[in-house]
């Protein structure tokens, strides 16, 4: 018969490596890589333009209520003169009075 003892071992072995090579691995030992100076400048005008939006943002809001409100007071100032017109054209219509024609005298 043959003996398998050493394919047991081999397998068992090549296991024990494999769990010890995949924890090396997963703790990183190494340091990280520097970070890129781009990519820090580029985080920073992003946070600079979030600012900026929020800035930009609360201005065009205040701007608008101030236009609404103007726009609310335009239309009933509209509204006012619309009502004046139509009380000035309920008034009493002017007299027509007919009046005899004039006489002409010609003299030579």
């Amino acid at each position: 018969m043959t003996d398998t003892s050493h394919r047991t071992y081999a397998v068992v072995l090549a296991l024990v490596a494999f769990v010890i090579f995949f924890s090396a691995v997963s703790l990183k030992p190494w340091p990280a890589p520097p970070a890129d100076q781009r990519l820090l400048a580029l985080q920073a005008r992003e946070q600079r333009l979030r600012v900026d939006a929020k800035l930009v943002s609360s201005i065009v809001d205040r701007r608008w209520a101030t236009y609404r409100q103007a726009l609310q007071s335009r239309r009933a100032a509209i509204a006012r003169a619309n009502t004046r017109t139509v009380q000035a054209a309920s008034a009493p219509a002017a007299r027509v009075v007919t009046l005899p024609p004039l006489t002409i005298t010609r003299t030579s």
